[in-house]
């Protein structure tokens, strides 16, 4: 429950501190006096958006803290799995700058909205004036539907399948729309790959090409060349060979006598056998080398093959053809491999949908058995408030797709009057009779769901007389098990509360502020006197107020 509200420079408000107690608690105030604006900070420690328009004082930060008492209400493993440290009571802040930046903290460790919002959702329901129309969305009742069948776990556990089947179903319409654009072009790549193939390309080929067409182009410049190294070394008559085996034997000579010779005898015979090898191999290469037009031909033309291949792709080395080629290879696979992956994820898709076809029917299965439970429930509330002939008709039926909380579309049906045909709820409900089952589905669901709190805001739109006297009955009931904040109008109503808060507004200097005080037993006489008479209530309308918190 909560059970103290700090709020500092906001709106209308400079300085707000109020304690709050169990079971009903009732506000009141003028019209215009901050009773919306009081909800309005209540929102943002429940993990609203903020704008820097609520800041009163642009020189100071605004602020709103509330601590709350949830140690009944088994959140121990919210606080665990969210690594925040828990507290029986704990306190929720909001700090707001000028520039509209805020904070959030849960026990001063500072959180995101998001997180905000989940533990909020579990401390407060803030039940304001629009959210009557809520009954006429079918999210709405279907959540209705589900938290009165206990459907919640059941859901998430669907709603994981649901998921994944989204997921399954975009990446299967993916490959479906790549198998259509890319099988369009697998001719040409298939085309592009197996000229590369047929190409039989081999890395640095064109350089080696180059390399032996200067040869053959030049034969005759060559083999003239090796000719004549042959001859200067062998061939002539005065060859470089002969000399040095004349001064081979002239140097044995020189040995026998000189001993230092033997060196220089060595060397020169060394020299010998190594030009001796060199003649041998020109005269290898002198053979080798032959003019041969028809070999520069095939080489000419290879060349511009490979340079037309080039050229044709924008490509600068032979090396990226074949990078090309094996790009080529890969894709086909690709593209002949779309057929098995699109099996696959189809075979996902049926079995997934298998799955949830049975989580489905179970989620429909308990909608459809608390129907009726519901529907007599919500009418005996409605008797209480009046209402004794309207009735209320939940109809299930079954779609053809999945949805992300099952395969059911609910519709309520309603008929206040006896006799009375059945229709939407937003073609036959007035505003008094939309309050009134507003209450009553909100009391069924504070009930379930085990709220420590909920506030209504003008819950009694529409009512007045003695069905304000019954509405105040159910939020009575609905307070015994829970805290009830109400802001209300009808002094049948505020008679019932164990406390009562008076909003007010005052001017300071030059500036109107916004507060809130509870007030005592004298006080609240005079405060529902004012709500039955006006702003100077007579000795008759406090006698009725003294009666009427009598029978409270």
């Amino acid at each position: 429950m909560l059970r103290h509200l700090s709020i500092k420079n906001y709106a209308l408000i400079d300085n707000l501190e109020i304690e709050f107690d169990k079971g009903l608690s009732i506000i009141t105030g003028e019209t215009g006096a901050g009773k919306s604006i009081l909800l309005g900070a209540i929102g943002l420690i429940l993990g609203q958006r903020a704008e820097s328009q609520v800041i009163k004082d642009a020189f100071e930060k605004c602020m709103i803290e509330g601590t709350f008492e949830i140690g009944a209400y088994k959140l121990k493993g919210f606080f665990k799995e969210n690594d925040l440290d828990y507290a029986d009571q704990t306190i929720l802040r909001r700090e707001i700058k000028l520039n509209g930046s805020s904070r959030a903290f849960i026990n001063d460790t500072p959180v995101n909205l998001n997180l905000l919002k989940d533990l909020g959702y579990r401390l407060i329901d803030i039940h304001s004036q629009h959210q009557n129309l809520l009954l006429t969305e079918g999210k709405f009742q279907l959540e209705l539907i589900d938290a009165y069948a206990k459907n919640n776990d059941l859901i998430k556990d669907y709603h994981v399948d649901y998921l994944n089947l989204k997921e399954v179903q975009n990446q299967f319409q993916e490959l479906q729309d790549k198998e259509k654009s890319i099988k369009a072009r697998r001719d040409y790549i298939l085309f592009q790959y197996e000229e590369l193939e047929k190409g039989n390309l081999q890395v640095g080929e064109i350089d080696r090409i180059e390399q032996e067409l200067n040869i053959l182009e030049n034969a005759e410049e060559i083999k003239s060349a090796l000719i004549s190294a042959k001859n200067s070394l062998s061939e002539a008559e005065i060859n470089s060979i002969s000399l040095l085996k004349s001064a081979k034997h002239q140097l044995s000579i020189a040995t026998k006598i000189n001993p230092d010779s033997e060196e220089l005898f060595k060397r020169i015979e060394s020299t010998i056998i190594e030009l001796s090898d060199i003649n041998i191999e020109i005269e290898n290469q002198e053979e080798k080398i032959v003019y041969d037009p028809q070999r520069i031909n095939e080489l000419n033309n290879r060349l511009n093959f490979l340079n037309g291949l080039m050229q044709k792709h924008q490509l600068k080395m032979d090396t990226e053809l074949i990078e090309l080629m094996k790009e080529l290879e890969k894709e086909l696979l690709v593209i002949d491999s779309l057929d098995t992956s699109i099996e696959k994820l189809n075979q996902k898709i049926v079995e997934l949908s298998s799955a949830m076809e049975i989580k489905a029917k179970l989620i429909g299965q308990r909608r459809i058995a608390v129907t009726g439970k519901l529907q007599q429930e919500t009418e005996n509330i409605l008797a209480r408030l009046g209402m004794v002939q309207a009735r209320l008709k939940i109809e299930i039926s079954s779609l053809s797709e999945f949805t992300a909380t099952g395969k059911d579309k609910v519709t309520y049906l309603f008929s206040a009057n006896k006799g009375g045909s059945f229709n939407e709820l937003s073609k036959v409900a007035s505003g008094g009779e939309m309050s009134r089952l507003m209450l009553a589905v909100k009391s069924i669901l504070a009930r379930i769901k085990t709220l420590p709190a909920i506030i209504f805001d003008e819950i009694d739109t529409g009512v007045s007389g003695e069905i304000a006297g019954k509405l105040g009955n159910v939020l009575e009931e609905t307070a015994s098990s829970m805290q009830v904040i109400t802001i209300t109008h009808l002094p049948q109503i505020a008679c019932k509360g164990i406390n009562h808060y008076e909003v007010y507004k005052y001017i300071q200097g030059n500036k109107t502020n916004s507060n809130i005080r509870l007030l005592n037993k004298e006080e609240r006489i005079t405060e529902i006197a004012k709500m039955l008479s006006g702003e100077k209530p007579s000795a008759i309308a406090l006698e009725n107020a003294r009666e009427l918190l009598k029978i409270n």
